[in-house]
């Protein structure tokens, strides 16, 4: 008797004496599972989403309403926001006081390979100047019960802070907290951030174009040899033309802090540039080249595997990346303990 071992079975198995072969299921069943799964992952992206939008809005809520300064700094100020940040991070962190061997700063700068922090830029040391005791991390953002009790169910939007600083009686109290991270990230040798573009324009959600923009300036004002990879976000700014993308890098790319490797090329580092697409990012890439802005492309891929869209060759995202790459990342989430 010839028997599918996949999809059929003798039917002796189950029908004694019966010779048909029972029909197969297995492949409608698996489609089905398929179809379930995808269900699952459309609901717990919808909730994701949901879930983020919800943190934003809080984001904006706490937003202090006029917080910008009229006019920028000017060079007595900054030098008043770098001495008032060397203070507060020299006394928080004396020598002696880290866990490791932290090399001098001439023997990291010697080295031959750099290191950069992840910057997400929506959780500065601040959103409002207030003594942590009571500022809006811990009034609202920890708070199960802040936010009108929206993130109750899950113990409040966000597990932990940063760790405080200030407040700070001057109108550049961020500069002041944003020149206290950079040289924090210094102290433990760290060559810069690798700042996640979050918006493309001034006076959206939460300002983080004027977060990026701010965090540049200081970098480039407090600490010259700390700089600043430009890593647009390619789930945010999913809707951006390729043109405003290269308009938002341009300008950034101004900031003596933007960082370039040795032959002069702006680095560009997009977190899950598979969103955009290969052709996106070397439109992206050739409008910057007819500025005179030479880059080096190094996407951060998130679906490592994925496949490609319709219309495309069926390769993985990371080989459909690499002629337009100089090398490439991987955002490797932590797996579930």
């Amino acid at each position: 008797m010839r028997i599918n071992s996949r999809c059929q079975k003798p039917a002796n198995s189950f029908f004694s004496g019966d010779k048909t072969r029972r029909p197969c299921f297995a492949r409608p069943m698996r489609r089905l599972r398929h179809a379930l799964r995808a269900v699952q992952n459309h609901r717990r992206a919808i909730r994701g989403a949901a879930a983020l939008l919800a943190g934003l809005f809080l984001l904006m809520l706490l937003a202090p309403v006029g917080g910008r300064a009229a006019e920028p700094p000017t060079a007595a100020d900054w030098t008043q926001i770098r001495r008032t940040a060397e203070a507060f991070v020299a006394r928080e962190s004396p020598p002696g006081i880290l866990p490791f061997e932290n090399p001098a700063a001439q023997v990291l700068r010697a080295a031959p390979h750099t290191t950069f922090a992840h910057y997400f830029p929506p959780y500065p040391l601040s959103l409002d100047n207030r003594p942590a005791d009571r500022d809006a991390y811990n009034r609202v953002l920890l708070n199960p019960n802040g936010g009108r009790g929206q993130f109750e169910r899950i113990g409040g939007y966000l597990r932990d802070r940063p760790l405080p600083a200030g407040p700070w009686p001057s109108p550049w109290w961020r500069q002041i907290n944003d020149a206290i991270e950079i040289l924090r990230a210094q102290r433990i040798g760290l060559d810069g951030f690798a700042c996640d573009l979050l918006r493309v324009a001034p006076g959206q959600p939460f300002n983080a174009w004027d977060r990026i923009n701010m965090l540049m300036q200081t970098a480039s004002e407090v600490a010259p040899g700390f700089h600043v990879v430009i890593e647009p976000d390619s789930a945010a700014l999913k809707a951006v033309p390729a043109a405003r993308m290269a308009d938002a890098i341009a300008t950034l790319a101004r900031y003596p802090s933007a960082f370039r490797l040795a032959d002069g090329r702006l680095l560009i580092a997009p977190f899950a540039p598979e969103n955009m697409g290969p052709h996106y990012w070397r439109t992206v890439l050739a409008d910057l080249a007819g500025r005179g802005i030479q880059t080096a492309f190094i996407p951060v891929l998130l679906a490592w595997r994925r496949e490609a869209p319709p219309g495309e060759s069926a390769m993985s995202t990371r080989s459909r990346m690499a002629p337009s790459a100089a090398f490439s990342r991987r955002w490797n989430p932590r797996p579930p303990r």
